[in-house]
């Protein structure tokens, strides 16, 4: 076998990652990001609601690109279809025996 072998991150594996990686979850992140984007410029106006909106493009980007910035924070993959192959993939113990 070549390449190098697929490593498991505590994040990653976890069962927030893993919800968040879901179709749900994306709808989730990028819902939060257009509330928080209408709140900040509907309600709060001014510099802070400016600052709120921007604040909501992270979850909406992350939800619209499958990114979880919570996972890459941690060390673990950014991208959601890395995370949704931590299941995936059989589990490795760090001392290489199964």
């Amino acid at each position: 076998m070549t390449g190098t072998p697929h490593t498991h991150h505590w994040f990653g594996c976890g069962w927030f990652a893993q919800a968040m990686s879901t179709l749900g979850g994306r709808l989730g992140r990028s819902a939060a990001g257009i509330v928080l984007i209408a709140v900040g410029l509907l309600l709060v106006g001014g510099p802070l609601g400016i600052a709120l909106a921007v604040v909501g493009l992270l979850p909406l980007a992350a939800g619209l690109f499958d990114l979880c910035v919570f996972s890459a924070l941690f060390g673990g993959p950014l991208g959601g279809s890395a995370i949704r192959a931590e299941r995936l993939a059989p589990h490795i113990s760090s001392s290489g025996r199964d």
